[in-house]
């Protein structure tokens, strides 16, 4: 081998191939990249992956809390309690289209069993690759058996809690209902609303370890925090009287032809609910039945009205508190009163002569009434009304409330004085009424009305509503004379069906004209109320009836009043109140 054979040679092995070059390279870089992606994983975004490892090795499951009951007040059930509102175990029936061979034959099976149209069935069941098709909620044990002896492939049912009224319609106003909302399901109306977070209670947490096929580890680690299950919400009423006036106002509004009705019953010394109710009304527990939603709202803290001649005793309350009359005060009666171009008269356009403000009271005397208000003025009677609460919310428990609407006092003409007086141009509820009259049979407290008693935790704490005076609205020798003014209405004025026999019972009717809604005036319809107390010597209960748009009687002491009476007469006897010997 020459010299210059061997250079070449030697050279050909001392260099470096391109190809290993290349690789070489291609490694280092991937070392790299294997180094930074490590450096991602481990250190920036650690806890992402760790939740997703978690997630992966980990069964987290919600526990749903259980729905606190709200409880009345019942003499016959154990404890003193009864459940309005409680959840009892129903079945939802439900389908997984996308599993179903045949849906046509699977409807045609199925519909009579369901209770639904097989045509609507059948679109239901034959929806392309759908997971979950609810069918029937709420059904029972029988209904779930029947449809699981069928045997039909992507059909089953799971057990559910459904909410359940047992007294319906006569608590509806009271309960609310538990449906969808926006934010899924909750309270709506009634004290499902009101207290819907307090029922709800707080849901729980289940962590434990599955293995890789998703199915829980038995002998793994398990932790979490358990659900609080919601709170019970006992109320003041009284089941046995709540259950009495519904029924007694359903018949008196259908005898006088009514549109519907309310009444109030208040312990006035606590201004605890004794009942509260509504007609119509609805039930809660087919509460997508009702088309007419109006019938959701409890008319009792919603429905503002004109009251009519009831309002008098709050006007003669102010004007007897302020010492400008007193119930022998006379005044003469020409049968009516001129205020710029309005002309006020009495009902039936009587002319009543002279006459004392007992009078005025018994005998309903728009023109007193009037007379009494211009003693008093319009600052005062204002301050008088606002003090009694009117034109303010009372805060009581149920939602919706309306506060009423005296404006027309702050247009300080004479006119909405003298109209006011006699409870027209100013509208009110049926609990404020109550509340007013409580006043009168406690001895002049404003009390602060509360349907809720108490509220039981599940721990087992138990908040209390104590009674509360909100302020007082009269003296107490103002309060007695009204208490014998009224005892006298009801003795020796127009409506004694209002009356009781044996027992001091006062009080005072209303029939009112209802505004029109497009313009100014008044329609051909009324509202009859009467709001009384009894007994004035030992005060248990205020009371406010009302009857909307009667069209067999004329006026409230042919209605309101005598279901007032009805009414008393049972609440008398029901608190063990003796009669007086006469």
């Amino acid at each position: 081998m020459t010299w210059r054979t061997a250079r070449r040679a030697s050279g050909r092995r001392g260099s470096l191939d391109p190809r290993l070059l290349v690789l070489a390279v291609g490694l280092g870089l991937a070392g790299v990249v294997i180094v930074l992606r490590l450096f991602v994983i481990q250190v920036l975004d650690r806890s992402w992956y760790r939740g997703l490892a978690l997630g992966q090795r980990e069964l987290v499951e919600r526990i749903a809390p259980e729905r606190g009951m709200i409880v009345v007040q019942d003499r016959r059930s154990p404890g003193g309690q009864f459940p309005i509102a409680t959840n009892e175990r129903t079945y939802t029936i439900y389908a997984v289209p996308k599993d179903i061979r045949d849906p046509q034959g699977a409807a045609r099976t199925l519909a009579p069993l369901l209770h639904l149209p097989e045509d609507t069935l059948r679109e239901r069941l034959a929806k392309p690759g759908d997971p979950y098709e609810p069918l029937v909620r709420r059904a029972s044990i029988a209904e779930r058996d029947a449809i699981a002896a069928l045997r039909i492939p992507g059909v089953a049912a799971e057990a559910t809690l459904s909410r359940f009224y047992p007294d319906g319609s006569a608590m509806a106003h009271l309960t609310g209902f538990v449906g969808d909302g926006p934010h899924g399901i909750s309270g709506r109306y009634g004290i499902e609303a009101a207290y819907d977070q307090v029922l709800s209670g707080t849901p729980g947490v289940l962590e434990s370890e599955r293995d890789p096929l998703g199915r829980w580890i038995v002998f793994g680690q398990r932790s979490g925090t358990p659900a609080i299950h919601g709170a019970t919400v006992a109320l003041t009423i009284e089941r046995e009287l709540q259950l009495e006036a519904c029924r007694r106002l359903e018949a008196a509004v259908t005898a006088a032809g009514g549109s519907g009705g309310t009444m109030v019953i208040l312990h006035p010394m606590t201004g605890a609910v004794r009942a509260l109710c509504s007609v119509p009304a609805f039930d809660p527990n087919r509460y997508g039945a009702t088309t007419d939603l109006a019938r959701f709202h409890a008319p009792a803290v919603t429905g503002a009205y004109e009251p009519g001649s009831v309002f008098k005793p709050m006007t003669m309350a102010a004007a007897i508190d302020a010492g400008v009359v007193h119930p022998d005060t006379t005044f003469t009666d020409t049968g009516r009163v001129v205020i710029g171009r309005a002309v006020i008269t009495n009902s039936n356009n009587h002319i009543y002569g002279e006459s004392t403000m007992a009078d005025v009271l018994r005998f309903s005397i728009n023109t007193g009434t009037v007379f009494v208000a211009r003693k008093i003025g319009m600052d005062r009677f204002r301050a008088a009304v606002e003090r009694f609460g009117f034109g303010a919310l009372t805060d009581i428990e149920l939602p919706g409330e309306s506060a009423g609407d005296t404006s027309n006092l702050a247009r300080r003409e004479e006119v909405y004085l003298a109209t006011s007086s006699y409870g027209q141009g100013i509208t009110v509820t049926p609990l404020q009424l109550a509340v007013a009259y409580a006043a009168i049979a406690n001895g002049g407290n404003l009390m602060q009305p509360h349907v809720v008693d108490a509220v039981m935790l599940s721990d087992g704490t138990r908040r209390r509503v104590e009674p509360r005076v909100i302020r007082r609205v009269m003296s107490a020798r103002t309060a007695t004379l009204l208490q014998g003014m009224l005892v006298s209405v009801v003795r020796d004025g127009y409506p004694k069906r209002a009356g009781v026999r044996g027992y001091l019972v006062g009080g005072k009717t209303g029939t009112a004209q209802i505004p029109l809604p497009d313009r100014p005036g008044y329609s051909a319809d009324t509202i009859h109320t009467f709001a009384g107390i009894g007994a004035v010597d030992h005060p248990t209960f205020a009371m406010v009836v009302r009857i909307d748009r009667p069209t067999v009687q004329r006026f409230a002491d042919s209605t309101a009043a005598p279901l007032f009476g009805e009414m008393a007469k049972y609440l008398l006897e029901y608190d063990g109140i003796l009669p007086k010997k006469n």
